[in-house]
């Protein structure tokens, strides 16, 4: 008589605990499966695909909210992130922390200490447009002398900006408008020159 041994492998058992007042919906990569996260519940979640189970996507419990950008669920990661209604263009920041106990890992979500990533200030006369590295993420107008709460679109690409001026190009036929682009790092000063056109030479003197 033959015998077979079987080994059984066991993914660690993973907690969510929705400590707001919104009930959301969390997905996993590669997984067809929703979860319901009740409002301030704690939901033990046995992800189907276990290969992808740590890079989630969180929306609001409402057909009108879109799914986040993909944040980590790893041990010691602690991320903000947002899901949006397009049509109200309303924003709920959510913050995500997790950490690990002897039997298992515990998501933790909160809207209540959300605080931005960066916080983008434009002294500039003219607007800018600012987007993470990434071309496929959403890109965001900065108008001029304002502040902008910069949640990033995608967290997992890091921090990272791409900063579109505006600029003027000398051609053969004359002065044209053209862009600026500046890939500015986390903490990071750089300072950037542009070709700005000025129509008086007062003007000039001004500026």
């Amino acid at each position: 008589m033959k015998s077979y041994n079987q080994v059984l492998i066991l993914q660690p058992k993973h907690v969510i605990w929705n400590q707001s007042e919104y009930s959301f919906i969390i997905r996993s990569q590669n997984d067809p499966f929703y979860y319901l996260i009740p409002a301030g519940s704690r939901t033990l979640i046995h992800f189907q695909d276990s290969s992808s189970h740590m890079s989630l996507q969180i929306c609001k419990q409402d057909p009108d909210w879109q799914f986040s950008g993909r944040f980590s669920v790893r041990e010691g990661d602690k991320m903000c992130v947002k899901t949006w209604n397009p049509e109200t263009s309303q924003i709920l920041v959510v913050s995500v922390n997790t950490l690990t106990t002897d039997s298992f890992l515990l998501t933790s979500i909160n809207t209540h200490n959300s605080s931005p990533s960066v916080i983008i200030r434009n002294y500039c006369p003219f607007s800018v447009v600012v987007s993470q590295l990434e071309d496929s993420t959403p890109v965001h107008e900065v108008p001029s002398f304002s502040s902008y709460d910069w949640i990033t679109d995608e967290p997992l690409l890091g921090n990272d900006l791409r900063v579109k001026l505006p600029a003027w190009r000398c051609t053969a036929m004359g002065a044209e408008s053209t862009e600026e682009c500046v890939h500015v790092k986390t903490r990071e000063e750089k300072k950037v020159h542009i070709l700005t056109l000025v129509p008086r030479k007062k003007d000039c003197h001004e500026v």
